[in-house]
């Protein structure tokens, strides 16, 4: 397996999201909640933070803006590299190599989360942060597969067994908005419409819907409900011996 269909596409950066991609809405409020969990996090000047999982680097730019330095780890093939995901799920780095862990958008594409997971915790330094976002709710997207999806107390759980402890946990747009983006994108896809000559009008009407719904959601049915959630979770505490105590 390979990440070379990322080399192609150029890297994210810092533009605005256009107003009429058809997941604007979705993905400026994933931009501005990793933004937020960068801070919470303590990322800043000093720090060392690689992006786990990185495609096309789309969160490069919101840790560059804390003063931290960014590195992007994907699988053998992807150009915006600059370290490899062996075969096994390792970085050549040596243990407790960065402050900050940020995985966006990757856990559901693993085909073993645990693993994926313990990377992670290995690489982070005993008082770091992983800054993980997932699916609650989304239309199966393979890249190249897409194995998973998370209620709220399934994802605790996942990564407490995992060795962590949750520190900050936001769910991202609710279930109003989110049936009314998954209409969007079967349309989106049926009628091919990003060739047709309304496609843009019509993506730019349902994403004003999209952002419209969710101001009917407060912060904590987001949390039960989300499309996405972010999580900033530490690594649990250390026993004697050697283990990690229970991350609850």
């Amino acid at each position: 397996m390979d990440a070379s269909q990322f080399s192609s596409m150029p890297r994210v950066g810092a533009a605005p999201i256009p107003r009429n991609y058809w997941r604007w809405y979705v993905l400026s409020q994933l931009r501005a909640a990793i933004s937020r969990a960068l801070v919470a996090a303590g990322s800043g000047p000093g720090k060392r933070v690689v992006e786990l999982g990185c495609g096309n680097r789309p969160y490069e730019a919101a840790v560059l803006a804390t003063g931290a330095a960014y590195e992007g780890a994907d699988l053998k093939g992807n150009a915006h590299n600059d370290r490899v995901i062996g075969d096994d799920g390792r970085v050549e780095v040596e243990d407790g190599y960065y402050d900050l862990v940020v995985s966006a958008q990757v856990l559901e594409h693993v085909p073993d989360p645990k693993a994926y997971l313990a990377e992670s915790l290995r690489l982070l330094k005993p008082d770091g942060c992983l800054i993980l976002s997932t699916h609650g709710t989304w239309p199966y997207h393979p890249e190249p597969n897409d194995y998973w999806r998370w209620t709220a107390t399934g994802l605790r759980k996942t990564l407490e067994d995992s060795g962590f402890v949750v520190e900050g946990f936001e769910g991202l747009v609710g279930l109003i908005p989110a049936g009314l983006h998954l209409i969007q994108d079967h349309l989106y896809k049926r009628l091919a419409m990003s060739k047709r000559w309304y496609g843009k009008s019509f993506v730019w009407l349902m994403q004003g819907l999209i952002a419209a719904a969710d101001r009917l959601h407060g912060a904590d049915g987001r949390a039960r409900d989300g499309m996405i959630y972010v999580v900033r979770a530490r690594p649990a505490p250390r026993q004697p011996g050697g283990s990690a105590s229970p991350g609850r």
